[in-house]
């Protein structure tokens, strides 16, 4: 990545926060039906914390609380898996000189199975990824890569015998805006990858229009990945002169003659 190129930060969308925090990293829907039962019908200024409510029943001879959206078993069993630091390299995809992603020393094929592909960038440049596992605990989510920790990017790739072909950049997880796909972009054209044989999905960054919300399957919209890359680096363009302008027609004037003059008699 060039000096010039500044990463955006994506900590963990506010939805996730619970798993991050939960020491155990259960996984976070399950937690979020506790937490408004909690706020709603428990929490008062002396309740203590939703934590000490959760799981320190036993300690006071109380039973633990238990919702019937989410069975406590199923609350306490359903956990994300968040690998440590030694355990992070295990999922590091490295850049070959032909632009060829390589993973364990091999070709990155995501072909070979049926589980999405899901990846993320950290802040130094190194990328990261493996099957996503959503439907067997533990499960393997974007949180699960850096311990819950900030990203650049994230989302889901294709690669077949290690050329990348396609890109997801959603996560429910982190939320990533434009910036994080342009920083993408330019890192992975920067690391020898050929965008013009690359097609992403944009269709959570180009500019919004009228149409109903539905799933994100039913709404891709691919485009080329350089395409993607010019397309969006126009559109922050435009949208950073803009916050300029603003800027500058709302600024304080400044009567330089009168500041000087107080300052004479200091």
């Amino acid at each position: 990545m060039s000096p010039g190129v500044e990463l955006p930060r994506c900590p963990p969308h506010f939805k996730c926060w619970l798993e991050v925090v939960d020491k155990r990293h259960r996984y976070g829907a399950n937690l979020r039906v506790y937490f408004k039962y909690w706020n709603d019908k428990v929490r008062t200024p002396d309740s203590g914390s939703f934590w000490s409510w959760l799981d320190g029943g036993p300690l006071h001879g109380m039973a633990l609380p238990e919702c019937p959206e989410c069975p406590r078993p199923v609350l306490d069993s359903d956990v994300v898996r968040y690998c440590a630091q030694h355990e992070q390299a295990e999922n590091l995809v490295s850049i070959g000189k032909a632009g060829l992603l390589y993973q364990h020393d091999a070709p990155l094929d995501t072909s070979t199975g049926s589980a999405e592909w899901i990846f993320v960038l950290s802040h130094e440049n190194r990328l990261y990824a493996h099957p996503k596992i959503a439907s067997a605990s533990p499960r393997f989510h974007h949180s699960s890569f850096l311990a819950g920790a900030a990203v650049a990017a994230a989302g889901k790739l294709e690669a077949r015998q290690g050329r990348l072909v396609r890109l997801s950049p959603h996560s429910g997880h982190y939320r990533p805006g434009r910036r994080s796909v342009v920083g993408l972009l330019r890192f992975l054209n920067e690391s020898g990858v050929d965008l013009e044989a690359v097609r992403i999905d944009m269709q959570r960054f180009l500019p919004k229009t009228t149409m109903e919300k539905v799933s994100k399957k039913e709404t891709t919209q691919m485009v080329g990945a350089r395409e993607a890359l010019e397309g969006l680096e126009q559109i922050l363009a435009t949208e950073d002169n803009k916050d300029r302008e603003e800027d500058e027609a709302h600024a304080t004037p400044c009567d330089f003659e009168a500041v000087t003059s107080n300052q004479k008699h200091l």
